[in-house]
């Protein structure tokens, strides 16, 4: 049920950047992943504060969630194809905003 809104998000963020340039781009394409890696952990910890354990410590629970979600998408590797993934996202979009435009 997140995902809409995070990609709403991540997009409205990266909206800016659409007149960058291309390395400016990739580089922010990064930026904008690990913004939306953060918003799915929050995502998922604030189900688990609703639904799930209460037990652990709220802001602790939070950020433990965060930065479980940023561990596994960097050291399993999943960074090498998401990054990409990312900038090619933008890309389109971008691509679909100036035919608009036009």
């Amino acid at each position: 049920m997140a995902s809409p809104l995070i990609g709403l998000i991540v997009g409205l963020i990266y909206r800016p950047a659409y007149k960058l340039s291309t390395s400016k781009g990739v580089w922010l394409s990064l930026v904008t992943l690990y913004v939306a890696l953060t918003l799915f952990g929050l995502a998922i910890a604030l189900f688990d504060l609703a639904f799930g354990n209460p037990v652990r410590g709220h802001l602790e629970g939070i950020l433990q969630t965060i930065l479980a979600v940023w561990w596994g998408a960097t050291l399993t590797g999943y960074v090498v194809i998401l990054w990409p993934l990312a900038y090619l996202n933008h890309w389109l979009l971008g691509s679909m905003l100036e035919l608009r435009t036009a």
